[in-house]
């Protein structure tokens, strides 16, 4: 690694250039639980508001059968979306291009949204909590479900070890092994830090509006981390096939990041009436 990758200039940019991209991920991940938990709605007679920090259903239709297509097959959407934008970054991971970023900060973000509202449902009634609550299960059904969803994703933290340090070669010709955990800091422990208190920020003054439980659902990244954290000494020395380190700001994903922003948070302000 040249003198450049231990310029403390080049570790803020890889922090603000994951961190660009968790937003973006972020963002479209909420949006498509909320537009498709409402395309799944509108049928049932119900009447829906999306706001930049949520979405809200009204309607004389509640039952059962309609709580859990809206709020299990609707969260269900994040499921999908990981495991295709897991595909798409592991088919681009050896890329240079920052834009697989997006890929692997949307499949980690999907992924934590589904399994996050599981073990934030098992407890409370919140999104998929709605529809465990419409089953009726007992206690002990929904602590192995919330036990289900964090072992899943400490599991797939441990195992996107690779997929992270290869993003490295984006920035580097190679990273030994006593970098890694370095390289995970800045790439993914500091942006989900710093990414949360955005979005709490970005929902202000709304940020309790639901108890407080949409951000329980989103700080479940960091058992994503904790997996990821496990064991990663096993992972070896890597060489890239860049010929030098290089390191630049993604001007062109930040302006994106701040036209999106002002969309949701000036378009959304007072509500988009869907029915």
């Amino acid at each position: 690694m040249s003198s450049s990758a231990n310029n403390p200039l080049s570790y803020l940019i890889i922090i603000a250039n994951s961190l660009i991209y968790f937003l973006l991920a972020y963002f479209f991940v909420v949006l498509v639980n909320n537009l498709f938990s409402i395309l799944l709605a509108l049928p049932s007679g119900f009447d829906a508001v999306l706001y930049y920090y949520g979405y809200g259903l009204s309607g004389e239709h509640w039952n059962n059968e309609n709580i859990f297509i809206i709020f299990f097959i609707g969260s269900s959407i994040t499921l999908f979306v990981g495991l295709f934008f897991e595909y798409l970054y592991v088919k681009h991971r050896k890329k240079i291009s920052r834009r697989k970023f997006f890929f692997m900060w949307t499949y980690i973000l999907a992924y934590t949204w589904f399994f996050g509202n599981i073990i934030v449902g098992a407890f409370f009634n919140f999104g998929m909590g709605a529809a465990i609550r419409a089953m009726d299960l007992p206690l002990f059904v929904r602590l192995i479900f919330a036990f289900v969803g964090l072992a899943f994703l400490g599991y797939m933290g441990y195992n996107a070890q690779k997929n992270v340090v290869i993003s490295a070669n984006s920035y580097f010709t190679q990273i030994p092994a006593y970098r890694i955990g370095i390289f995970f800091l800045l790439q993914v422990i500091l942006p989900a830090i710093f990414g949360v208190g955005i979005v709490a920020l970005f929902k202000m003054p709304h940020l309790a509006d639901f108890d407080y439980l949409d951000m329980y659902v989103l700080m479940c990244v960091f058992l994503f981390i904790i997996g990821l954290l496990i064991r990663f000494p096993r992972l070896k020395t890597l060489q890239f096939k860049r010929k030098n380190d290089r390191f630049a700001l993604s001007t062109g994903p930040l302006l994106i990041l701040i036209v999106v922003i002002l969309i949701l948070r000036v378009g959304l302000m007072n509500g988009l009436q869907i029915s």
